[in-house]
């Protein structure tokens, strides 16, 4: 495996939060770095930039890397194309083939990388993401926002908890894994234990058990209604939602969320708030589902 002087690789202008480096600057520390990073013939980073920045963390003057050339990008782009296409990965597959996509675009039309000026993304910047995503949906037959979402999954979810996902029926799930993407990585990985222990068989139930609080008497968890909504079928549907709407403005009339929380706890609060993005992500979801087949 060829190695590269660190000071030397070039790294590109990303907005994006580092997160856990501590973390995984331990485990290479422990284990070694088991995947090398990705860069092209001119030292531009491709992939790795969590990975380059904890062997920075611990003094490293060099590291493993894949060099790619633009024939290389091109030949692996058009495997990654097949793949999705054929549509005969799982979930979190498809979601990890998806950013190797993005990070190779990027390679291939370097313009696409984000820029920044001042606080913000420039109108360059903002264009060129949305160029891959409507390249890739058009590519994929998927809606945008679906291309989206699928690159959630593996860019919030650790690869090491990734890793232990695999092997289970999770790995196939979207609704949960992305139900995942919205704790931090303390929370994912504990339910993720009780999954891959058989202790729960669902993120909900996995979250129910580590908060070990229901939700508030009366008021429904946003995701299981959600659950009940896609398990239904034709006017059955159209009444659920109907009657989740009705409830809903039950709410309101009765003065509003801030009013019918006011004596709950921190704790019960922030788990409703993430209920209800949850339900309202998953609606989306729906949206995109019946869009795509218009």
């Amino acid at each position: 495996m060829p190695k590269f002087e660190i000071t030397k690789i070039n790294l590109p202008n990303k907005r994006r939060k580092l997160n856990n480096i501590d973390e995984l600057a331990d485990s290479i520390s422990q284990v070694g770095l088991l995947n090398p990073i990705t860069i092209t013939e001119k030292g531009d980073l491709v992939a790795g930039w969590h990975r380059l920045e904890a062997c920075k963390q611990l003094g490293w003057q060099t590291i493993d890397v894949t060099v790619l050339s633009l024939n290389e990008v091109d030949t692996e782009l058009a495997e990654i194309d097949e793949n999705l296409i054929r549509n005969e990965l799982l979930v979190l597959e498809r979601s990890e083939q998806l950013v190797r996509r993005k990070e190779l675009y990027e390679v291939k039309y370097p313009q696409t990388k984000h820029g920044a000026i001042g606080n913000g993304r420039s109108r360059d910047a903002q264009s060129a993401t949305l160029n891959f995503a409507k390249d890739t949906a058009k590519k994929t037959n998927k809606s945008a926002r679906t291309i989206s979402k699928d690159i959630q999954i593996a860019k919030r979810i650790p690869a090491e908890l990734r890793e232990k996902i695999r092997e289970t029926p999770l790995a196939d799930k979207k609704t949960e894994l992305l139900t995942l993407t919205n704790f931090d990585a303390e929370t994912q990985k504990e339910v993720v234990e009780l999954i891959v222990e058989g202790q729960v068989e669902t993120v909900e139930e996995g979250l129910k058990k580590i908060t070990n609080k229901a939700l508030p008497e009366g008021l429904k968890s946003g995701a299981e209604v959600a659950k009940k909504h896609k398990e239904s079928d034709g006017t059955k549907w159209r009444e659920s939602l109907y009657k989740t709407l009705t409830d809903i403005n039950s709410i309101k009339k009765l003065g509003g969320m801030q009013k019918l929380s006011a004596k709950w706890s921190d704790k019960v609060k922030r788990q409703y708030v993430q209920e209800c993005r949850n339900y309202a992500r998953i609606l989306l979801e729906f949206a995109d589902e019946i869009e795509e087949t218009l």
